[in-house]
């Protein structure tokens, strides 16, 4: 009895999502794209001439006309212009850069920097080290430091961080002081499971690629999970095998990079799209994706991703064309 109780209560339930959703619009297309360059040049490559960047684990714009790489093995921050033509390089043979984020005005970057397990501010015009911040927690007998994965920063100025081994957001001022924490390690959609990449949007909410719980989880900066895209952890309904990077355009879209499954008997890596609601548009790269990072998209369109497997990296960008989306 009590089986078919609930078996109506759950009959009911979806009808009545079906008519809240009746009325609503159906989604937008999903948006061509047109490559504009790549920076490791195939024939270059097959003439075993390997690209300026080693490791590129993330990457950043610097306003309109350039862009910053966390190059991670290349233990630097070089930055180019958006043409694809190198600038500078910060912090060379200094840092390990796993990720790379910058303020509005440009004038200052944040990496988070895997040789110390810090964060790290420099200065772009004179290329100097300006703070670096740290945060330890005792656990026990011991002093555990923070292992600070992704790296984003927020309108008015705040850092965001993922910590892979507390499973968790921090969000720091610049001078170092910790203005919050919030997720820990579990499964429920407040719970983060080895978050990796971190993105923030126009209202400074939060993004974070949750890697080993298969979904990328949005929150306000208090830390309220505000929704999850991805199905999580159930195996035969993933959404997303390994999640990079993530990054929001100026609509509130959502771009996911998915590195992917070794295990899969075809290419499975992809940059997919969701509009701001979590409703996948589809994969706006596919075909053309090689072991996806990180990921940034500028207010004209341009995306950027870098590519880094055991042997191959680069850096592609491309022209997003919002026209048929109806903004």
């Amino acid at each position: 009895m009590c089986g078919t109780v609930c078996d109506v209560a759950t009959y009911c339930d979806i009808i009545k999502m079906d008519f809240l959703n009746y009325d609503k619009q159906a989604p937008p297309p999903l948006p061509k794209t047109d490559k504009l360059w790549q920076l490791a040049d195939p024939k270059r490559r097959a003439r075993g001439i390997k690209s300026d960047i080693v490791n590129p684990a993330d990457v950043t714009f610097l306003g309109d006309r350039h862009f910053a790489v966390a190059d991670s093995e290349g233990h630097g921050i070089p930055i180019y212009e958006v043409s694809g033509e190198s600038v500078t390089v910060l912090g060379e043979g200094e840092i390990w850069p796993n990720s790379v984020a910058a303020f509005s005005d440009g004038s200052k970057i944040v990496c988070t920097d895997r040789r110390t397990q810090k964060l790290k501010i420099y200065d772009v015009e004179t290329n100097k080290c300006i703070n670096e911040i740290d945060d330890e927690r005792w656990e026990g007998e011991f002093e555990v430091d923070m292992r600070p994965s992704g790296v984003a920063v927020t309108s008015d100025g705040l850092i965001v961080t993922t910590d892979t081994i507390h499973h968790c957001v921090k969000i720091f001022s610049q001078e170092g002081e910790v203005v919050r924490t919030f997720g820990g390690q579990g499964a429920s959609i407040d719970k983060l499971q080895c978050p990796f990449y971190v993105a923030v949007d126009d209202d400074d909410n939060i993004y974070v690629s949750d890697n080993m719980n298969y979904s990328v989880k949005k929150f306000d900066q208090h830390g309220k999970c505000l929704r999850q895209i991805g199905s999580g952890r159930d195996w035969g309904r993933r959404s997303f095998q390994c999640i990079y990077g993530v990054a929001v355009d100026k609509y509130g879209n959502i771009l996911v990079a998915d590195n992917g499954s070794p295990a899969d008997a075809r290419p499975s890596c992809k940059i997919s799209m969701f509009t701001e609601s979590g409703e996948k548009l589809g994969d706006i790269i596919k075909a053309d994706c090689r072991s996806p990072c990180g990921l940034a998209v500028n207010r004209q369109g341009v995306m950027l991703f870098t590519e880094n497997d055991a042997d191959y990296a680069n850096i592609r960008a491309y022209q997003i064309h919002y026209e048929e989306m109806a903004y």
